[in-house]
Protein backbone atom coordinates (compact mmCIF):
# COMPACT_ATOMS: atom_id res chain seq x y z
CA UNK A 1 0.00 0.00 0.00
CA UNK A 2 1.23 3.94 -1.14
CA UNK A 3 1.63 5.73 1.92
CA UNK A 4 1.87 9.97 0.71
CA UNK A 5 1.95 12.19 3.39
CA UNK A 6 -0.15 15.88 3.22
CA UNK A 7 1.86 18.81 5.37
CA UNK A 8 -0.35 20.65 6.37
CA UNK A 9 -0.31 24.61 6.74
CA UNK A 10 -0.75 25.10 10.08
CA UNK A 11 -1.68 23.12 13.14
CA UNK A 12 -4.53 21.59 14.48
CA UNK A 13 -5.44 18.58 12.14
CA UNK A 14 -5.78 15.07 12.18
CA UNK A 15 -4.27 11.68 10.45
CA UNK A 16 -6.59 10.32 7.88
CA UNK A 17 -5.34 7.09 6.57
CA UNK A 18 -7.35 5.26 3.62
CA UNK A 19 -7.31 1.75 2.47
CA UNK A 20 -7.80 2.41 -0.90
CA UNK A 21 -5.01 2.24 -3.49
CA UNK A 22 -3.36 5.63 -2.68
CA UNK A 23 -3.80 6.58 1.25
CA UNK A 24 -2.68 10.13 2.38
CA UNK A 25 -1.49 10.85 6.24
CA UNK A 26 -2.07 14.60 7.48
CA UNK A 27 1.03 15.70 9.17
CA UNK A 28 -0.21 18.10 12.50
CA UNK A 29 2.76 20.35 11.30
CA UNK A 30 3.67 23.82 10.24
CA UNK A 31 6.75 23.77 7.89
CA UNK A 32 8.24 25.44 4.68
CA UNK A 33 7.75 23.36 1.42
CA UNK A 34 11.68 22.34 1.50
CA UNK A 35 11.33 21.03 4.81
CA UNK A 36 8.38 19.52 4.37
CA UNK A 37 9.54 17.71 1.22
CA UNK A 38 12.81 16.79 3.90
CA UNK A 39 10.46 14.98 6.38
CA UNK A 40 8.43 13.23 3.90
CA UNK A 41 11.36 11.59 2.43
CA UNK A 42 13.10 10.69 5.69
CA UNK A 43 9.58 9.11 7.59
CA UNK A 44 7.39 8.27 4.54
CA UNK A 45 7.63 8.15 1.17
CA UNK A 46 7.83 11.78 -0.25
CA UNK A 47 5.27 14.26 -0.45
CA UNK A 48 2.04 13.97 -2.11
CA UNK A 49 0.88 13.83 -5.63
CA UNK A 50 -2.15 14.44 -7.26
CA UNK A 51 -2.59 11.84 -10.46
CA UNK A 52 -5.80 12.86 -12.06
CA UNK A 53 -9.51 14.94 -11.21
CA UNK A 54 -10.42 11.79 -8.74
CA UNK A 55 -7.54 12.12 -6.78
CA UNK A 56 -7.92 15.69 -6.35
CA UNK A 57 -11.45 15.06 -5.26
CA UNK A 58 -10.65 12.41 -3.05
CA UNK A 59 -8.64 15.30 -0.89
CA UNK A 60 -10.67 17.68 -1.27
CA UNK A 61 -13.77 16.41 0.64
CA UNK A 62 -11.02 15.03 3.50
CA UNK A 63 -12.48 16.29 6.94
CA UNK A 64 -9.54 18.22 8.07
CA UNK A 65 -10.52 20.13 10.94
CA UNK A 66 -10.69 23.90 9.54
CA UNK A 67 -7.45 23.80 7.68
CA UNK A 68 -8.00 25.00 4.67
CA UNK A 69 -4.77 23.97 2.76
CA UNK A 70 -1.59 21.78 2.29
CA UNK A 71 1.65 21.34 0.53
CA UNK A 72 2.16 18.36 -1.70
CA UNK A 73 4.80 18.08 -4.29
CA UNK A 74 4.97 20.22 -6.86
CA UNK A 75 7.10 23.52 -7.39
CA UNK A 76 8.29 26.35 -10.01
CA UNK A 77 12.15 25.16 -11.17
CA UNK A 78 12.14 28.32 -13.00
CA UNK A 79 12.26 27.29 -16.32
CA UNK A 80 9.11 27.39 -18.60
CA UNK A 81 8.50 24.48 -20.46
CA UNK A 82 6.16 23.93 -23.11
CA UNK A 83 4.17 20.53 -22.36
CA UNK A 84 1.60 18.66 -23.29
CA UNK A 85 -1.70 18.55 -21.09
CA UNK A 86 -2.35 15.00 -21.65
CA UNK A 87 0.19 14.16 -19.34
CA UNK A 88 2.87 11.01 -19.52
CA UNK A 89 4.24 11.20 -22.62
CA UNK A 90 7.35 9.23 -24.44
CA UNK A 91 9.37 11.62 -21.84
CA UNK A 92 7.18 10.67 -18.89
CA UNK A 93 6.63 13.93 -17.49
CA UNK A 94 4.54 15.70 -20.87
CA UNK A 95 7.30 17.79 -22.28
CA UNK A 96 7.02 18.22 -25.56
CA UNK A 97 9.78 16.44 -27.90
CA UNK A 98 8.57 17.01 -31.57
CA UNK A 99 7.36 20.47 -32.72
CA UNK A 100 6.31 22.40 -35.13
CA UNK A 101 6.26 25.78 -34.65
CA UNK A 102 6.01 28.40 -37.69
CA UNK A 103 8.00 30.38 -35.77
CA UNK A 104 9.65 30.79 -32.11
CA UNK A 105 7.31 30.83 -29.55
CA UNK A 106 6.37 34.64 -27.78
CA UNK A 107 7.79 34.62 -24.67
CA UNK A 108 4.69 36.24 -22.92
CA UNK A 109 2.42 33.55 -24.56
CA UNK A 110 1.51 30.05 -22.44
CA UNK A 111 -0.29 28.18 -24.97
CA UNK A 112 -0.55 27.19 -28.72
CA UNK A 113 -2.57 25.94 -31.26
CA UNK A 114 -1.98 24.65 -34.70
CA UNK A 115 -3.11 26.61 -38.04
CA UNK A 116 -4.47 25.14 -40.78
CA UNK A 117 -1.33 24.46 -42.80
CA UNK A 118 -0.01 22.84 -40.15
CA UNK A 119 2.18 24.91 -38.10
CA UNK A 120 2.25 26.13 -34.85
CA UNK A 121 1.70 29.35 -33.10
CA UNK A 122 2.10 30.43 -29.27
CA UNK A 123 -0.57 32.58 -28.18
CA UNK A 124 -2.13 33.97 -25.03
CA UNK A 125 -4.31 31.61 -23.25
CA UNK A 126 -7.31 33.61 -22.77
CA UNK A 127 -7.61 34.05 -26.17
CA UNK A 128 -10.73 32.57 -27.70
CA UNK A 129 -10.05 29.69 -30.66
CA UNK A 130 -12.35 26.95 -31.44
CA UNK A 131 -10.33 23.92 -30.71
CA UNK A 132 -9.39 19.59 -31.30
CA UNK A 133 -9.77 17.35 -28.92
CA UNK A 134 -8.66 13.96 -29.09
CA UNK A 135 -10.42 10.69 -27.03
CA UNK A 136 -7.28 9.57 -25.87
CA UNK A 137 -3.14 10.12 -26.16
CA UNK A 138 -2.28 9.00 -29.92
CA UNK A 139 -6.27 8.10 -30.64
CA UNK A 140 -7.20 8.72 -34.03
CA UNK A 141 -10.52 10.08 -32.48
CA UNK A 142 -10.56 13.58 -33.04
CA UNK A 143 -13.14 16.17 -32.81
CA UNK A 144 -13.14 19.65 -34.05
CA UNK A 145 -15.27 21.98 -31.92
CA UNK A 146 -16.10 25.65 -33.83
CA UNK A 147 -17.16 27.44 -30.50
CA UNK A 148 -14.66 29.66 -29.49
CA UNK A 149 -13.10 29.28 -25.81
CA UNK A 150 -10.10 30.56 -23.99
CA UNK A 151 -7.30 27.59 -23.87
CA UNK A 152 -8.35 26.39 -20.41
CA UNK A 153 -11.96 26.62 -21.10
CA UNK A 154 -11.02 24.15 -24.94
CA UNK A 155 -9.30 21.83 -22.22
CA UNK A 156 -11.93 21.78 -19.69
CA UNK A 157 -14.41 21.18 -22.51
CA UNK A 158 -12.56 18.60 -23.82
CA UNK A 159 -11.79 16.85 -20.32
CA UNK A 160 -15.60 16.70 -19.93
CA UNK A 161 -17.03 15.32 -23.22
CA UNK A 162 -13.73 13.27 -24.53
CA UNK A 163 -10.37 13.00 -23.52
CA UNK A 164 -7.99 15.83 -23.64
CA UNK A 165 -7.25 18.74 -26.08
CA UNK A 166 -5.08 16.48 -28.97
CA UNK A 167 -1.68 16.18 -28.41
CA UNK A 168 0.57 15.87 -31.12
CA UNK A 169 3.98 13.47 -30.88
CA UNK A 170 5.37 13.44 -34.38
CA UNK A 171 4.72 14.21 -37.69
CA UNK A 172 2.67 11.61 -38.92
CA UNK A 173 0.02 13.16 -36.06
CA UNK A 174 0.62 16.64 -37.17
CA UNK A 175 -0.48 15.53 -40.39
CA UNK A 176 -3.37 13.86 -38.99
CA UNK A 177 -4.68 16.90 -36.99
CA UNK A 178 -3.99 18.97 -39.59
CA UNK A 179 -6.04 17.08 -41.97
CA UNK A 180 -9.27 17.16 -39.81
CA UNK A 181 -8.80 21.13 -38.87
CA UNK A 182 -8.93 21.79 -42.17
CA UNK A 183 -11.77 21.33 -43.26
CA UNK A 184 -13.54 23.65 -41.21
CA UNK A 185 -12.99 27.14 -41.99
CA UNK A 186 -10.96 28.26 -39.25
CA UNK A 187 -7.38 28.71 -39.69
CA UNK A 188 -6.23 28.87 -36.08
CA UNK A 189 -7.01 26.14 -33.14
CA UNK A 190 -6.03 25.23 -29.66
CA UNK A 191 -4.36 22.08 -29.18
CA UNK A 192 -2.66 20.30 -25.80
CA UNK A 193 0.54 22.22 -25.65
CA UNK A 194 1.06 24.68 -23.42
CA UNK A 195 3.86 26.79 -21.08
CA UNK A 196 4.88 25.89 -17.34
CA UNK A 197 7.20 25.74 -14.88
CA UNK A 198 5.69 23.75 -12.32
CA UNK A 199 7.08 20.81 -12.29
CA UNK A 200 5.99 17.42 -10.23
CA UNK A 201 9.14 16.59 -7.78
CA UNK A 202 7.81 13.19 -5.92
CA UNK A 203 9.01 9.84 -7.48
CA UNK A 204 5.96 9.08 -7.71
CA UNK A 205 4.94 12.49 -9.69
CA UNK A 206 2.18 12.57 -12.40
CA UNK A 207 1.32 15.50 -14.57
CA UNK A 208 -2.17 16.06 -13.08
CA UNK A 209 -1.14 17.93 -9.80
CA UNK A 210 -1.20 21.25 -7.64
CA UNK A 211 0.87 22.97 -5.69
CA UNK A 212 -1.49 22.96 -2.91
CA UNK A 213 -4.65 20.94 -2.30
CA UNK A 214 -7.82 22.97 -1.00
CA UNK A 215 -10.09 21.34 1.66
CA UNK A 216 -13.70 21.87 2.46
CA UNK A 217 -14.43 22.96 5.39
Amino acid sequence: MLSLVILLLSSGCVILCSQYEQEYVLIDTSMTWNNAQTYCRENHIDLATIRNRDDMTKLAKTPSDGVSSAWIGLKKNGVASWQWSVGETQTSDGLVNYTNWASSPDSSHDCGGMRDDGKWLSAPCGNLNPFVCQEDKGSSKMYVVLEAMSWRQARAHCQLNYGDLVSVMNVIENQAVQQIAGNFPPTFFWIGVFKDEWKCVSQEAHRECENEVKFNR
